[in-house]
């Protein structure tokens, strides 16, 4: 007589049961668990960038520079860095004349956040053909377009 094969299913079920019950006790210490899994390296991480982009871009500006005349855009950046990030930036224009510096700033992100920069200029004298440029100079990454020497 086997008394022994009434009790197979019961090693699966204690087995089954034991498991939850790990779960349920490690599952409040999740996240210390996974933050030291993540410090060896056992899980990746998200890439860390920043977004740097010129918005409404089929609205810019396409003509020349008249003396008077007025060029009016904006910015946008978007922090995805992990972390809060302070941006210093730089707007300003090269033509034959030189570089002429628009503005010059700071933004301040928590993550995930973002804004959007407008930035006005007035020209004194009128210019063959001028290029804006937008840095953000702690991470030598810049955006930027061309006003046409011609209509």
């Amino acid at each position: 007589m086997n008394l022994t094969a009434p009790y197979k299913g019961l090693s699966f079920i204690s087995s089954f049961i034991a498991f939850i019950a790990i779960i349920a006790i490690l599952y409040p210490f999740r996240g210390p668990v996974l933050g030291q899994m993540t410090s060896w390296n056992l899980l990746t991480r998200p890439e860390p960038f920043t977004e740097l982009y010129l918005n409404n871009s089929l609205e810019l500006p396409r003509t020349p520079i008249k003396k008077r005349s007025s060029v009016t855009f904006s910015f946008s950046v978007h922090n995805v860095e992990g972390q809060n990030m302070s941006y210093p930036y730089v707007a300003y224009l090269v033509s034959s004349q030189g570089t002429t510096t628009i503005e010059r700033g700071t933004v301040d992100l928590q993550n995930g956040g973002s804004v959007v920069v407008p930035v006005s200029y007035t020209f004194g004298k009128a210019y063959p053909s001028v290029l804006f440029v937008v840095e953000l100079t702690q991470l030598d990454q810049e955006i930027h377009f061309l006003l046409p020497s011609r209509e």
